[in-house]
């Protein structure tokens, strides 16, 4: 009995200095997927420079016949990307005079969506996700453990628990998603 006593007070004085082991392993796993994340939008964000300006220029020589202009789903999506995206030009785009000035402008944008996409698609499968993975790795062998040791019973441990799954290029895609293309 006098060593279990002693045991909780060990663990009382750690808990006061630090967060439990689990607490610290899930925090550095969370962190560690969120530093991704944010280095992969701020080179989303660097990417999407020249498709943000083609919307802008077809937006603004379309001007208000960009819904009759295109199918109902393709004009929906490249007005919420320029809406999204509060796209600015700093030169002021007149109106197009002419169908070829429209078929023009679609024409840089398709090109610059499909060159974007290719971009970002290599982009994406060179981002180094082992130092991710290697902690969620460890989080789905430790974190039960180290939880169960703090809490003193295995079942509580257990509650809520989801082994996470190793990250990949297609999660990075779910969060920054490649440009659909309008016909």
């Amino acid at each position: 009995m006098q060593d279990y006593d002693d045991l909780k007070i060990f663990q009382q004085m750690i808990l006061a200095v630090d967060a439990p082991a689990y607490m610290r392993r899930e925090k550095d796993t969370i962190a560690a997927w969120r530093g991704v994340l944010t280095q992969c939008e701020q080179d989303y964000r660097d990417q999407l420079k020249m498709p943000l300006l083609r919307v802008g220029q077809f937006v603004a020589l379309a001007g208000s016949e960009v819904t009759t202009r295109l199918p109902s789903d393709d004009a929906n999506y490249l007005t919420g990307l320029f809406d999204k995206w509060g796209t600015r030009l700093r030169i002021d785009v007149k109106p197009a005079h002419s169908e070829a000035e429209i078929e023009e402008a679609m024409s840089l944008l398709v090109d610059s969506f499909q060159r974007f996409n290719l971009r970002w698609k290599r982009h994406v499968h060179e981002v180094n996700l082992e130092p991710v993975n290697t902690r969620r790795m460890k989080y789905n062998e430790y974190y039960l453990l180290e939880k169960e040791c703090a809490v003193f019973s295995a079942s509580v441990a257990r509650q809520g628990y989801q082994p996470l799954t190793m990250a990949t290029a297609e999660d990075l895609l779910e969060h920054f998603p490649l440009l659909r293309i309008p016909a």
